[in-house]
């Protein structure tokens, strides 16, 4: 199988992979309360657990889970195989579609008086102390 039949397999199962592993961290630190819903919009999957309202630290993780651990698996089985450039090709490709994440972690850095963030269904909320 050639090198890019290969890149487009590792892109197509990451997606979804990605995916999943925003649903477990939502589920893991919301104490397993959060109800997640998955879709497809604008030509991207998506997870979402409106109405979750966690510190912005933990939604932070929540954010950039896949990042670290869909990137790190996409580097490290290729090179167990024996194909190590394409493991770097397909973390490239994966992280810049990690994009919106680091977006949005990004907002949320930049807003020092919020304490917590809430998933809604079209994004999300920064909330503030009173």
């Amino acid at each position: 199988m050639g090198i890019f039949v290969l890149l487009a397999l590792a892109s197509l199962v990451a997606l979804p992979v990605h995916e999943l592993v925003h649903a477990g961290a939502f589920a893991l630190l919301s104490g397993f309360s959060a109800r997640i819903c998955f879709g497809f919009s604008d030509w991207m999957l998506y997870t979402s657990a409106a109405g979750v309202m966690l510190p912005k630290r933990r939604f932070c993780v929540v954010l950039l889970a896949p990042t670290f651990l869909v990137t790190t698996v996409l580097v490290l089985v290729p090179a167990l195989l024996g194909m190590p450039l394409l493991g770097w090709f397909a973390a490239v490709l994966h992280l810049a579609g990690c994009m919106g994440d680091m977006a949005y972690v990004r907002i949320i850095a930049r807003e020092p008086m919020a304490t917590h963030v809430e998933d809604t269904e079209r994004g999300i909320s920064l909330l503030h102390d009173e």
